[in-house]
């Protein structure tokens, strides 16, 4: 059974891009909203949330994230509040579909099985080239 964790690369491109748009939500804030009182209350709860999305939520996001790869089974866990835990058969997998892949560890796999479909997001292009070999090397070979 091998063992994948999330990329921590795109974690801090993501914290990123929700600083800055945090930024220009507090600026629209300030130059379109006239009453001081509402204008402070909207400031404070964008920066509120920008700050526990940024040091608490995607951090604990990406640490929590694991794929576990077996001979028969793929299991994805996954969850900040409440853990979950999605599993499926590779017997089962119609057909793959890979993702974004040009910046590192913005990687991702989509498996198409019978009634559904599992995401595996934010590999690195090492594990990425690895389990896109594994997975199409098992769909062929049923």
């Amino acid at each position: 059974m091998k063992i994948y964790s999330a990329d921590k690369t795109p974690m801090n491109i993501i914290r990123i891009l929700t600083a800055v748009i945090t930024v220009i939500l507090l600026i629209l804030c300030r130059i379109f909203i006239p009453f001081y009182m509402l204008m402070i209350i909207l400031m404070s709860i964008f920066s509120a949330v920008g700050i526990i999305l940024i040091f608490f939520y995607f951090p604990a996001m990406f640490r929590n994230l694991e794929f576990y790869f077996g001979e028969d089974t793929i299991t994805k866990k996954y969850g900040v509040f409440f853990k979950r835990e999605q599993t499926i058969n590779i017997s089962s997998v119609q057909y793959i579909t890979t993702g974004f892949c040009r910046l590192e560890g913005f990687c991702f796999i989509v498996l198409n099985v019978y009634g559904g479909t599992m995401i595996i997001p934010f590999l690195s292009n090492r594990n990425f080239k690895s389990v896109v070999n594994q997975l199409e090397y098992t769909v062929k070979r049923k």
